[in-house]
This record gives C-alpha cells, structure tokens and sequence, in this order.
C-alpha cells in the first residue's frame, strides 16, 4: 500500500515538473510515452524469451541471463528517453576535439567503484567461511550498479562535452578576466554563499538525533541478543563516529575559504555564452534542458556589477522530482553594454518562457 502510494506521489511529483519544463509540449509527451511504453513492451518480451530458455538450464545461467537483460533494459530505455528528450544542437565543425571535462569525472567515479569492489572483494577472502558471502555480496551489488550507471553516465558525459566544445568553438560572447578582477569575484562568490567560519555540525542542535540513534542502536544489540560487552562496544563505536563528526564539521568550516579560493584559481579566468549555454567558473549550463533550464535574467548595478542568470534544476526525491533555484552571477568587464544588448536579443530569442530583462534599451 505505501509503496503504491510512493510510486503515486513520484508519478504526479513528475508530471508537475516535466509541465512546467520549457520543453513541455503535449506532442513530446505523447512521443516520449508512446516510445517508453513500447521500450517496456519489448523489454516485457524479452523477458518472457529469456525464462522460457533457460527455465531448464542451471540456476547461474538463469541469474546470468536476467542480469544482462536488467543492464540492457536501464540502458535502453535510457537511450529511448535520450533520443525524445536530447535537443538538436549544430554539427561541429570538421577536426575540432571534444573536450573532456564531464567524461574526466565519469573516470573518477569508474575508479572509486573500482576501489570499493575490489575493497569488498579482498574483505571475502579474508573472513572465514560463512561469514564471506556477505562481503561477496556487497561486492557484486557494486559491480552490477557501476555496470550500468557508469555507461549512462559516460554517455551522458559525452553529450555535455559536445554541448560544451560547441559553446566554446562558436560563443555569442567570450569574457576574460584579469587575477585582479578574478579575485574580486571570488570573494563576492564567498559572501554570497556564506561562506565563514560556522561549523556544519553543531552539538546544541543536533544532540538530541544522536541520542535517538544510540537509544535505538543499544535497543537492537539486546533485541538481537548481544551482551553488554556489545553494547557498550556498539556505544563507543557511535561515540567516536559522532566525535569524527563533529571534528570534520569544524574543519571543514574553519578550511571552507581556502578551498572556495583554491577551486576558483583552478577553473579558467573566462566565461562563455552560446547557443548551447553557458560555461562558468568550470561549470557547464544549458539554457534549456530535461534537468536544468534559465528562467530569468537580470543586471545586478551592485558592486561588483554582475549579470544574474537564474535557472531552474531538476533534482531527484523521495516522492518526485524536487526544483531548486540556482543563480549564476557573471562579471560584467567594463565596456561590455554592446555585448549585454546581443546578450539580450539572443537569450530572449533561445528562451522565449524566460523572464530576460538585463538590457534596459531592448
């Protein structure tokens, strides 16, 4: 009954953000559910093929056999989603690399789960027999998520770093910055966030969640029959988790500047605007998309005066998607105003839903 409930909540959470997309239109939807409803029809298919071939083969063959055609079944109807939802961009000009900035993290995720599997995996061998199948188990359970989120990521990667090559090859405007002028952003971009010394972990607010969680953490030990040397051992294993905590909250807020600072002098000092979005501080975003989308534009005349693009983001929940609201602040250099009125016609025209006012004379 929940978990109908839950999957209702997701479905209507869903529906409500994809209308709200500048992208909705009802003929999209009729074809991306009439693709996604014969991706599953196949896959349905597919599946009663498999059972009924290896229904007399050996247990192995028959986990084998579904496990690949869970992998191939994620992926395709990723591909079928990709294919309704991609917008078409411009062929890129004959020669020209793409760049490797999305795909280099997908390699960073491919080497963790690398580390974790195999970390699971030499952790079987060493616990004696019986108690191994756990570590085994956990080892597998990685390796078949990393075997299809790692290539949905990387194809998903790849489609940024084309977006990206193609923003950066023919921008609408190209603004470099000087270290003085790079600087002065950096520290705007601190004050804005908040970034000061307040540390994440506080023990006045949040002691009394952790005296919940070792209430019930010592309750399960004796539910399940262990001595009091396990509880107390469970206690102090707590203890010192929420110690660690503590300390890595203090630290990680009294060391946020310097890396705030060092983040922005490892991204390039320039910022670009083109039909496929913006690249800024590092960060790559389309102006229209299925998960990221502009939905204003302003001119922010406060020192130091920034150009505000806010978008809108499409993050995964609990019971549907959740919409958050993301502001990018851009330096304006001096002697810009031309630039700021092609800003204006070309943003009003490739977001036409959006609210664009950063050009008073348009």
């Amino acid at each position: 009954m929940y978990l109908t409930i839950f999957a209702m909540l997701s479905v209507v959470g869903s529906w409500f953000a994809w209308k709200r997309n500048p992208t909705y239109s009802a003929g999209k939807t009729l074809r991306l559910v009439g693709g996604m409803g014969l991706g599953i029809g196949a896959f349905v298919a597919l599946d009663v093929l498999v059972v009924n071939l290896t229904i007399h083969s050996a247990p192995w063959v028959l986990y084998v056999s579904m496990g690949v055609l869970i992998l191939g079944s994620v992926l395709g109807m990723f591909l079928i989603s990709r294919a309704f939802t991609r917008p078409k961009e411009e062929p890129l000009p004959a020669g020209v690399p793409l760049v490797t900035l999305h795909r280099r993290k997908v390699y960073g995720w491919a080497k963790v789960a690398g580390i974790v599997i195999g970390a699971f995996a030499l952790l079987g061998l060493l616990l004696p027999a019986g108690i191994d199948i756990a570590a085994y188990t956990m080892a597998g359970f990685s390796a078949f998520i990393a075997a299809f989120m790692l290539p949905i990521g990387y194809i998903a990667a790849r489609d940024q770093d084309r977006s990206l090559t193609g923003v950066e090859t023919a921008p609408w405007v190209h603004w470099s910055y000087s270290e003085a002028e790079w600087g002065q952003i950096t520290q705007a971009e601190m004050v804005r966030a908040g970034i000061v010394a307040t540390p994440t972990f506080q023990w006045k607010k949040q002691w009394k969640t952790l005296a919940v969680v070792a209430v019930f953490t010592l309750f399960f030990a004796k539910f399940e029959g262990y001595t009091w040397g396990w509880d107390f051992a469970l206690l102090g294993g707590l203890s010192a988790m929420m110690a660690g905590i503590f300390w890595y909250g203090k630290r990680a807020a009294r060391f946020a500047p310097g890396r705030k600072q060092q983040a922005m002098r490892k991204v390039s000092r320039e910022v670009y605007f083109a039909d496929g979005g913006l690249f800024w501080e590092g960060d790559f975003a389309p102006w229209i998309s299925m998960n990221i989308y502009l939905t204003g534009a302003r001119v922010d005349e406060n020192a130091p005066r920034s150009l505000v693009l806010i978008f809108e983001k499409v993050l995964p929940g609990q019971a549907g998607p959740n919409i958050l609201t993301v502001e990018q602040r851009v330096l304006i250099p001096p002697g810009a105003e031309r630039d700021i009125q092609m800003l204006q016609e070309k943003l009003a025209e490739k977001c036409p839903k959006a609210d664009v006012r950063i050009c008073p004379m348009a």
